[in-house]
């Protein structure tokens, strides 16, 4: 077999290997547990600190890494098995003037979330960590500009992305939303909606 052939034929398995390995991540993503009659995703849209306290006296410009990170969405692993991420986006509602928004990527996830665990992406610069008192992942945008993400003057939607634009999950919220408070899903899940709940100290 010449050197060429063999080049064809290893990119050939490679491709089936990068197939399969996109279906699988098709199948842990699988609507499986139900609520009330309706699908529940394996990786939700779980928390999100959408506007923290300092945001809306900087809300142009560039802004402090430190507040910067203090705005996060949080994801879960509601199963008890371990979910590839790789390929999957976050991605949130992005305006273009008077008209109705558009879902754009904010993060490009890689590696897996273990089973029943967070994942909490936070808007700024940092390195992956892991805060075994929450069970929680926390791994950071590093954007090459140093703006808030989320909207505080128009709704937003937060979304779970696959590869070819198919929605995992997702979670709305409606503002104003008061500043330093945190958004969490309500019950039941299948709603999709964030609402206000506490104060948040972590």
């Amino acid at each position: 077999m010449d050197c060429a052939t063999l080049s064809t034929s290893t990119q050939h398995f490679v491709n089936l290997a990068l197939n399969k390995v996109q279906r699988v991540m098709n199948q842990d993503l699988a609507q499986t547990t139900t609520d009330a009659g309706r699908s529940i995703p394996d990786l939700i849209v779980e928390a999100a600190m959408v506007n923290p306290d300092g945001k809306s006296n900087r809300m142009l410009g560039s802004v402090p890494n430190d507040l910067l990170n203090t705005e996060w969405v949080q994801l879960r692993n509601l199963t008890d098995r371990a979910i590839l991420l790789n390929g999957l986006e976050l991605q949130h509602l992005v305006y273009s003037g008077a008209g109705a928004g558009k879902l754009t990527r904010v993060f490009q996830m890689q590696g897996q979330l273990p089973p029943n665990r967070r994942l909490r992406i936070h808007s700024g610069h940092g390195h992956p960590s892991f805060e075994k008192k929450r069970l929680t992942y926390h791994v950071f945008v590093n954007p090459n500009d140093n703006g808030f993400k989320y909207q505080i003057v128009k709704n937003d939607t937060i979304a779970i992305v696959l590869p070819n634009g198919s929605v995992v999950d997702q979670g709305h919220y409606q503002v104003p939303v008061e500043e330093g408070v945190k958004l969490v899903r309500v019950p039941p899940v299948v709603n999709q909606q964030l609402q206000m709940k506490v104060r948040d100290s972590s």
